[in-house]
């Protein structure tokens, strides 16, 4: 029995005993091979508990060879953790998550992983097999109870070509099968896909056929499938309804895995997560608090940290304009120079360069390059769509008025992203009329970015876009226009990354480049389709500001709920019986009441058959019909599947890639430190003559027009200075000078 713990990895303790006798009995009351490897997954389960699963010791990792994602980053992962990972576009929080679950390989540092944890790993957007149905989608999946069964498959048709020999393989595989009980893993598939709402009905649907939501709940299944140790999540709540999120919070946070994340769902991340580990620029910080108000409480610990930050540069600057012009005027040679100085001008130039990047914020005033808006705006009557005779949307009645903000909500599948589309005219309906205002202009953010060719400079395609429009539309604009190239920086597009390619955007840039071509047509009705996917969470506040800014009619369907409670004013809410229902409040006054009426119904269910008072009874703020919601999700507040062995995860480990070499400075490079560097000395001494000529002047007093010429000549000077060495700094590092 010791020989077989080791043998499983498992380490030896006292509460290891006191499971080893459990352990033993089991075997010998039940004499059969399954009621070992059962009673072995017991004993591997309860010693895991609360022990480290990750630790990370001074790990960095770049992108392509070049760009530093992070560096010294340390932490560790136990079980039990729920722990979120937050930072911008671009900081390497995917990359990150790919590390942990073993997909990857870091640059420098250790990363060791507990050999007798498994790890279930869930990507932003799954590569589920196409020609599969959902069910052999999930059993395709890369969990160690899916790699056992496809093992026994693949073992099963070579011993086949082998004449039906037991072969060595077979053997290794039925024993693998063996320890993950995975002779029951349709049985645990099939709860699996219940559990997250996959009902049966779409286990032999071709995955390909599947919408964004659907999709993203098989990946989910295939993800937990065999009750992982450490589950890791990139997005969880893209696509999904708030139903399957709500789920997703509960049975995470009271389920002994761990669990890591990266969300931009501000409610979600704070009802699961106790720390969060934060990337900026390429250090990490951890944050050990979580729960309601974290997000603010990370803020203002951040806020602090970068104002420390800039102090800190500030205070090194000042030192730094001294001894770079020793450092400029001194010979190449380093034999010559003081090695204590330059070593300490090192260590300023870090100082130097440290300064904290500031959030990305926008200025929108209200109504700017808006189009004028009349009182007409759009209106629709009995507007219904049928799809192969089912009705996806009935008997829609509504007048939109000039500023209104509304929020869309209901699960995935009942008609949200239709109703836009039939609100922006983008699919005709089947009944119904839809009546635009001779002064609406629809603006429509859709979920999926459309295609721009990648060769395309960012600004060139804005631009191409206002044009188009511009030639298109006819009306007064209200408030000052912006150019595209004001709106990109707004969006946080500096002028420099305006003229950088489209295929070298990141997902959120696209979702911003996006935004600024519907922004750029002035529309004076706003559509929204889930506009916070793909985006980190400063960039959703980017957003937020923008909306609230916004004065014309706004819709907006979105999986967020921080996002709707702060941009929405009423709901229209879809049920999935195509009826489309007014709700006077926030989203989360709303969720309030669609628990109320849950509670109510489940105790209903559970009184006399002679109660005639339903779960229907209860109406909350709902000015429509007050039927409960149906539950068409499946989603369930039960665990699913029994927890799965403990096996030693294999963590190939790709072969590392040789680093690529530095980049040189090039010939028109090099001529230009020359010039920077005799610019930079000109000016030292210039600057240094007008600093005295303004104490001269200052302390004669007699002369304050010529004081005041000499002022503003020395902050001129001393700005062109500053300027040349930040380029210094990046040339000086180019030529192997720092």
């Amino acid at each position: 029995l010791l020989l077989a713990m080791i043998g499983s990895g498992l380490s030896w303790s006292p509460r290891s005993a006191s499971s080893l006798a459990s352990w033993h009995r089991a075997c010998r009351c039940s004499g059969s091979p399954g009621a070992l490897h059962r009673a072995q997954r017991l004993v591997a389960h309860n010693a895991k508990r609360g022990e480290v699963l990750i630790i990370a010791d001074d790990i960095s990792k770049t992108h392509d060879g070049e760009k530093q994602l992070f560096t010294s980053l340390t932490f560790s992962v136990v079980a039990g953790d729920k722990l979120a990972i937050i930072g911008p576009n671009g900081s390497g929080k995917s990359s990150l998550l790919r590390l942990i679950a073993g997909l990857d390989q870091h640059d420098t540092g250790v990363l060791n992983r507990n050999k007798g944890a498994t790890i279930g790993y869930l990507p932003q957007d799954p590569p589920l097999p196409e020609g599969a149905t959902v069910f052999e989608a999930v059993l395709a999946s890369d969990s160690a109870v899916a790699r056992a069964v496809q093992g026994y498959e693949a073992a099963l048709r070579a011993s086949a070509v082998a004449g039906g020999a037991i072969t060595k393989e077979l053997e290794v595989a039925i024993e693998k099968m063996n320890t993950y009980s995975a002779w029951e893993v349709d049985a645990e598939a099939k709860r699996v896909l219940e559990a997250v709402g996959v009902g049966e009905a779409l286990w032999g649907r071709q995955v390909s056929e599947l919408s964004g939501g659907q999709r993203k709940r098989v990946a989910l299944a295939a993800a937990l499938l065999g009750r992982p140790d450490l589950l890791v999540l990139d997005e969880p709540t893209n696509h999904m309804d708030v139903e399957m999120i709500g789920w997703m919070e509960r049975e995470l946070s009271k389920e002994e895995m761990a669990v890591v994340l990266v969300t931009h769902d501000r409610y979600f991340m704070e009802n699961l997560c106790d720390r969060m580990l934060e990337l900026d620029r390429g250090k990490s910080y951890m944050h050990n608090f979580g729960g309601a108000g974290a997000y603010d409480s990370f803020k203002e610990a951040r806020a602090a940290r970068r104002l420390a930050q800039a102090n800190a540069a500030a205070d090194a600057r000042t030192l730094f304009r001294r001894e770079s012009e020793w450092v400029v005027k001194q010979p190449k040679a380093r034999q010559a120079k003081s090695q204590a100085r330059v070593k300490a001008f090192y260590e300023l130039v870090e100082k130097v360069r440290d300064v904290p990047q500031a959030d990305l914020k926008v200025d929108f005033s209200a109504n700017t390059g808006m189009m004028r808006q009349g009182n007409k705006v759009i209106k629709m009557k009995n507007v219904g769509l049928e799809v192969n005779g089912k009705h996806i949307i009935r008997n829609f009645t509504y007048e939109f008025a000039p500023g209104e903000r509304l929020g869309i909500v209901g699960r995935n599948g009942a008609g949200k992203s239709t109703l836009l589309n039939l609100i922006a005219g983008e699919t005709a309906a089947t009944s119904g009329t839809r009546e635009v205002g001779e002064t609406a202009v629809v603006g429509y953010f859709t979920q999926y970015p459309p295609a721009v060719r990648d060769d395309m400079r960012v600004v060139d395609y804005i631009r191409e876009v206002a044009d188009d429009r511009k030639a298109r539309a006819a009306g007064v604009v209200e408030g000052q226009v912006d150019t595209p190239e004001a709106l990109l920086e707004k969006l946080g597009f500096a002028r420099p990354r305006q003229f950088q390619r489209v295929g070298s955007l990141s997902g959120g840039e696209r979702r911003r480049l996006h935004l600024a071509s519907v922004l750029v047509a002035r529309p004076n009705v706003l559509i929204l389709d889930e506009p916070t996917n793909d985006l980190d969470l400063s960039t959703v506040e980017v957003v937020e500001d923008l909306v609230a800014s916004y004065g014309g009619v706004l819709l907006v369907v979105s999986h967020d709920r921080a996002f709707m409670d702060n941009v929405a004013d009423r709901l229209m809410v879809l049920r999935g019986d195509g009826l489309v229902r007014m709700f006077e409040g926030s989203y989360s006054e709303y969720l309030e009441v669609m628990e109320a009426e849950k509670r109510a119904e489940e105790e209903a269910a559970g009184a006399s058959s002679s109660s005639s008072n339903g779960a229907g009874s209860r109406g909350g703020k709902a000015t429509a019909s007050t039927s409960s919601v149906d539950d068409a999700g499946g989603a369930t507040a039960t665990a699913t599947a029994t927890k799965a062995a403990s096996a030693t995860a294999a963590a190939p480990a790709a072969a590392k890639e040789a680093p690529k070499k530095p980049r040189k400075l090039g010939y028109y490079e090099e001529q230009e430190y020359k010039k920077v560097c005799g610019r930079m000395e000109e000016l030292g001494k210039k600057r240094d003559a007008l600093d005295a000529r303004v104490m001269a002047l200052a302390q004669a007093g007699d002369d304050l027009a010529a004081l005041d010429k000499a002022s503003a000549e020395l902050g001129s000077v001393t700005s062109e200075l500053e300027s040349l060495e930040e380029r210094w700094l990046e040339l000086a590092e180019l030529a192997g000078d720092l």
